[in-house]
């Protein structure tokens, strides 16, 4: 795991490990633009156009042409975007003065446009070194106008590497705003926290986190709450170890209130990945009963949801309510009676449209699963305003609510009422095919239903779908959401178990 930071949490750090520690700027600077450079060169280009603005994002990208220039192994130029006018005695105005002496090639693109233009469009690699996380509001013109030319030349088949982040994007930035979309990103010391919203992670490519060498102390001065990106090597430490003598009465039993008339497809998704992610027993409570549903779920056929539910309440350890389960005055009615038939469990879809109808109550140990539109519909806020901005909003709803949240999108968070937060990236466009939120949602219950925690339980779920999107897709090519639980099983499977556990404590504390 690491941890994800915000522009000004950097800015910070970066300036306690110059003021504290005594590492100068200017040694920061030569150390991001060498392993950038090594980076870029690995993709043996034969021309690089380095755009470079007038900040510290811009001395990056100067310092960079110096070295692949030195390097001999490809062309260089340099667009100017505003570095020319960098205080001689600043590190980008001391790294501007070193190229301009070497005699690399700079083109101003406020004098030159069609020149420099045409060099970006010449380029095997563009570096986008133009504005970095000091940006403190959108960008405007000719900013706006040289980000269009990066694009063109991006269409036009250049390779466009961003330094530290995508220009123009920044936190609290609205999606419509400007910013260069890069096909890979080298972020310097900490990855920040942009690169991973759902608007951020469009715009940024591949990431790559770079070792510029800030020292270790640094990290006890990081800020709470702290933000954590998990991948599924992490999986291990979220998930509550299973005995290998357990049997069905310890494994658990998850109760489903999902699916209606022309809705049975998302009714029989969740409980499949419910029972395929260790629960040993999963009832669907339903007004329709779907075909093809697995001879290991149990069925109880109940026009009446809380109906279905007598006799259930004492043997069910999560009952998921939503997917499928259709909507209206009668749904948010039963909502709070079916609340207190179980102590935990994950409210997902058409559960989430029956919660916003009751209003904010405080659920404890549930979860909540909204795609974004769902979480902007909850918040009442817009859904562009969860995609740039999910730990607000995300905490805002787990803070409502006093429960864990979950916003689903390209990249999850994951967001305690105490303030614990997990981002996981999921980035795979395969994942994104109808089914997937359900399945999801019964991947979260099941692993609820074995106990731990549910912050835990959520994170989990989310590592273990993302996992399993993408060893299909490696596999397969694209697929269709009943293809995942089997995958999310054998992810799980796959997962060493330690019988002493995590006792209690969570990955994050």
């Amino acid at each position: 795991m690491e941890y994800l930071v915000g522009s000004a949490e950097m800015t910070r750090l970066d300036k306690l490990a110059q003021d504290r520690y005594g590492i100068p700027g200017i040694v920061l600077m030569e150390h991001a633009a060498l392993h950038a450079w090594r980076s870029i060169a690995a993709l043996k280009p034969a021309r690089v156009t380095v755009v470079a603005g007038p900040g510290n994002n811009g001395g990056d990208g100067l310092a960079l042409a110096r070295i692949a220039h030195v390097s001999g192994r490809c062309e260089v130029c340099v667009i100017e975007a505003g570095c020319e006018r960098a205080d001689s005695a600043s590190p980008a105005g001391v790294h501007y003065k070193s190229c301009r002496e070497l005699g690399i090639r700079l083109i101003s693109f406020r004098d030159a446009e069609h020149d420099a233009r045409g060099c970006m469009c010449e380029s095997d690699i563009i570096v986008d070194a133009v504005l970095g996380t000091g940006l403190a509001g959108a960008v405007r013109e000719p900013v706006r106008q040289l980000i269009e030319a990066i694009s063109s030349a991006r269409t036009a088949g250049a390779v466009v590497v961003s330094l530290d982040i995508p220009s123009g994007l920044r936190d609290g930035a609205s999606a419509l705003e400007d910013s260069v979309a890069a096909d890979r990103t080298l972020t310097f010391g900490w990855a920040k926290h942009i690169l991973y919203t759902p608007w951020g992670r469009s715009r940024s490519g591949d990431i790559i986190s770079l070792d510029i060498g800030f020292p270790q102390q640094l990290e006890a001065a990081l800020s709470e709450p702290r933000v954590v990106l998990a991948a599924h090597e992490d999986l291990r430490r979220f998930l509550k170890p299973v005995s290998q003598s357990a049997h069905k009465g310890v494994r658990g039993h998850v109760a489903v209130c999902a699916g209606s008339v022309g809705m049975t497809g998302a009714a029989r998704l969740s409980c499949e990945a419910a029972i395929r992610s260790r629960a040993a027993l999963v009832t669907l409570v339903s007004e329709t009963i779907p075909e093809g549903l697995s001879a290991s779920i149990m069925t109880r056929f109940a026009p009446d949801t809380l109906e279905g539910m007598n006799g259930l309440t004492r043997s069910i350890d999560a009952l998921l309510i939503g997917p499928g389960w259709g909507r209206g005055a009668a749904r948010a009615d039963t909502l709070p009676e079916l609340l207190a038939c179980a102590r935990r469990g994950v409210i997902d879809a058409d559960g989430l449209a029956a919660l916003k109808d009751i209003g904010r109550i405080q659920l404890g140990d549930w979860i909540l699963t909204p795609h974004p539109a769902e979480a902007a519909r909850l918040a009442d806020c817009s859904t562009d305003e969860v995609l740039v901005d999910p730990l607000r909003i995300g905490g805002f709803l787990a803070s409502a609510y006093g429960c864990t949240v979950v916003i689903k999108a390209e990249t999850t968070h994951v967001i305690s009422a105490d303030g614990r937060i997990v981002v996981i990236d999921g980035h795979n466009p395969a994942l994104a095919c109808g089914g997937s939120g359900d399945v999801l949602a019964g991947v979260i219950a099941g692993i609820l239903a074995t106990g731990g925690l549910s912050f835990d339980a959520a994170v989990a779920g989310v590592l273990a779908h993302a996992e399993a999107g993408r060893r299909l897709f490696l596999s397969r090519g694209w697929f269709a959401a009943d293809e995942l639980p089997r995958e999310i099983s054998r992810v799980l499977a796959g997962v060493p178990e330690v019988e002493q556990g995590n006792h209690g404590q969570t990955a994050t504390e």
